[in-house]
């Protein structure tokens, strides 16, 4: 019964360290997958005992230790309030050592409350006031479990919703390739997905902001790949974009008028797809990268997921609200492995280009070229900004890390032509362009900022297929056709995108907006595809 008491007493530590999770995923809910919070909630935990074991050894009582600790973790998640009612949240990352100020007296106060609580006895009104620390426990510890109850019942329910809704839309995904199957029997070579998330199309760089580097597209050239020189996305936002072009369809018809679900079952048909459910049927194993985010850091339906660590974009923000926020500036953790993850498709590659898994379908998604800037152009690391939205600002900061960018992919891509003899299909593809957004109150620079991609094929042994104007709803088909014969029509290529970055289901067709050169200017590949738009594209399938 004792032991039991003492169970009961501990229990509301590890209770409070779960619920600032459930928070932030509740604010964020729809937007992150629930496998995406594991890492987050093991870090929490442990924690949570190295918080017991300290007021264990401190305080040699149980119930006075869960109580210590208790506070303590209440305390930690509640920095940015603590932060806030001192006035120092705006200035705070502007004044040289304010930060660590902060954090001292956060500690200290937070000290000083602590060792007032657990004194023992209390004076008021003129009488003493003895605390029952037992008592307390099992009041904390039921106040915990109904808090953390209820959020975790409120999230459940919506995922809940959230998934029969991904199942709907992917039985609708599935319906046009329900008779579709892959011919293997001329080979089954692996193939190499690379998204580029927010890498700008270069014609971007220098239409927009007159800078200019094309080696990347020299080396391609070099190694005979195809480059489409009027490429654009389908969609502008990772989650949409990839649920598009992994499933070789638009997703418009799955969002009704006035309908706007969160990213959840997008990133559910990214995980999911049509790509990988026919490649699986001529025998494809799936390989993914972790990328911390955007449905892509953990895929249940992989058959081997290769990552460097755990911080994922949630893990991120979840830190954020602690203390850590001021001490990463002098001990940078969090931006060491971020930096990690965005360096692993070259870390990595000697597990992505195994060959004791061919035929192999490997998913690349990387934030090497997003924001927040990790990297100047020479790939030194940079500190983490402050804050938990990535600003893509300042341009410059975007330009160096764009360089730094293409001279690691160069260095990908040739260890995966040496890797694999120059036999695998390569798709390097940006999922959407930057967010810089220099001349906001011109929209049609937004269009072509946001739109205009980076799209290039390595398809050794076929010349037939590809376009200037290509967009990725179309990638896979073109694969399918040429390699495994599946005969399935090319969809109109369309570029969808809101007026209004803040209303993501405003899909507007922008396609005529966007501008780019003649075709005839852009080099021929070694393997001497198509140059020019086919003469009819049937219209996008109903």
């Amino acid at each position: 019964m004792k032991l039991a008491g003492y169970i009961w007493s501990l229990l509301s530590p590890f209770l409070l360290a779960c619920l600032p999770v459930l928070l932030l995923l509740q604010r964020v809910r729809g937007e992150i997958l629930p496998e995406e919070t594991f890492a987050s909630v093991v870090a929490v935990e442990l924690f949570a005992v190295v918080c017991v074991l300290v007021a264990l050894a401190i305080f040699r009582s149980v119930h006075k230790a869960a109580v210590a600790a208790s506070a303590c973790i209440a305390f930690t998640f509640a920095y940015r309030v603590w932060q806030v009612c001192l006035g120092l949240y705006l200035p705070i990352n502007k004044v040289p050592y304010l930060g660590l100020a902060s954090v001292a007296a956060f500690f200290a106060f937070q000290a000083l409350i602590i060792y007032a609580l657990l004194n023992g006895t209390w004076r008021f009104a003129g009488r003493d006031i003895k605390m029952d620390f037992k008592r307390m426990c099992y009041a904390l510890t039921a106040v915990s479990l109904l808090l953390v109850a209820g959020n975790w019942m409120q999230i459940y329910l919506f995922e809940g919703q959230q998934e029969k809704l991904a199942e709907r839309f992917k039985t609708a995904m599935a319906k046009p390739f329900s008779g579709v199957k892959l011919d293997a029997r001329a080979g089954r070579p692996d193939i190499y997905y690379i998204i580029l998330d927010g890498y700008a199309s270069p014609l971007t760089m220098f239409e927009l902001w007159n800078y200019k580097d094309d080696r990347l597209a020299k080396y391609l050239y070099s190694k005979g790949f195809y480059i489409a020189s009027s490429a654009a996305s389908n969609y502008d936002r990772t989650e949409y974009s990839l649920a598009s072009s992994l499933n070789m369809q638009y997703l418009n018809p799955l969002v009704q008028p006035g309908d706007a679900p969160p990213p959840f079952a997008f990133m559910r048909l990214v995980q999911d797809s049509q790509v990988l459910a026919l490649l699986r049927g001529a025998g494809y194993k799936f390989i993914q990268l972790s990328s911390g985010a955007f449905g892509t850091d953990t895929i249940p339906e992989a058959d081997k997921i290769v990552r460097v660590n755990y911080v994922n974009h949630f893990f991120r923000a979840l830190a954020y609200l602690t203390p850590w926020s001021e001490i990463e500036a002098y001990c940078p953790v969090l931006s060491t492995c971020i930096a990690q993850i965005r360096l692993s498709p070259g870390t990595e590659l000697d597990q992505l280009t195994s060959p004791a898994t061919a035929p192999k379908f490997v998913l690349i998604h990387t934030d090497l070229p997003h924001a927040p800037y990790l990297f100047d152009e020479n790939g030194k690391q940079l500190p983490l900004p402050p804050g938990l939205i990535p600003d893509w600002q300042p341009p410059e900061r975007y330009f160096g890390q764009w360089k730094f960018c293409q001279s690691q992919l160069i260095t990908w891509i040739d260890r995966i032509l040496k890797a694999t003899d120059g036999r695998a299909i390569i798709i390097v593809q940006s999922d959407h362009g930057p967010g810089i957004r220099l001349k906001p109150g011109e929209i049609n620079n937004w269009y072509n900022e946001r739109m205009r991609i980076f799209n290039a094929y390595y398809l050794p042994g076929h010349t037939v297929g590809l376009y200037p104007s290509i967009t990725p709803v179309n990638s896979f088909r073109v694969v399918f056709n040429d390699y495994f014969k599946a005969g399935l029509p090319m969809l109109k290529d369309i570029s969808y995108c809101p007026h209004d970055p803040q209303d993501s289901f405003d899909w507007q067709d922008v396609t005529a907006l966007l501008k780019f050169p003649p075709t005839s200017s852009q080099p021929q590949s070694s393997f001497s595809p198509v140059t020019q738009d086919p003469p009819t594209q049937p219209e996008q399938q109903k």
